[in-house]
């Protein structure tokens, strides 16, 4: 993404719509904020989102209302699912879990150990909690697509 996209996507409510310019980066921005609740990151991200297109963007904000709010409640989404301040596990609380070695990341809790009551365990599967986009590939095509690298 070059920041100039100016072409209007359909409107989709709860996923961040990656035609808006610079969705990405102002994106994770916005999630690496601490935030003390999860009610606190639902009122706030909205707002943060708006008011950087309605600043940045005065056109576009007209324009692409929609896609801004459907965009803002895709980050909510994808907040609820990797920021949780009550354990205090935020955005970046296990900066690399590439080889479970440096960090214990996932594994402080998803190692088989942890369970309920009635006896179900935190399952261990990696896609318990993620979507693999990508596996041995040296540039993933993907990389690029969140504005990483390539």
């Amino acid at each position: 993404m070059d920041g100039t996209t100016e072409t209007s996507a359909p409107s989709r409510c709860g996923v961040v719509d990656p035609s808006l310019p610079w969705i990405t980066r102002r994106g994770l921005e916005i999630l690496r904020e601490e935030y003390t609740t999860v009610k606190d990151a639902e009122d706030l991200i909205p707002t943060q989102l708006a008011d950087y297109y309605r600043e940045e963007y005065p056109v576009l904000y007209r324009d692409r209302r929609d896609d801004i709010v459907g965009s803002a409640r895709g980050l909510v989404s994808i907040f609820k699912r990797n920021v949780f301040p009550d354990m205090e596990i935020g955005w970046a609380t296990y900066p690399d879990n590439s080889g479970h070695s440096d960090f214990i990341g996932c594994f402080r809790c998803h190692f088989g150990s942890h369970e309920s009551a009635d006896g179900r365990k935190i399952n261990d599967s990696c896609t318990a909690c993620h979507q693999i986009l990508a596996r041995d590939e040296p540039e993933p095509e993907v990389l690029e697509r969140f504005g990483i690298r390539r």
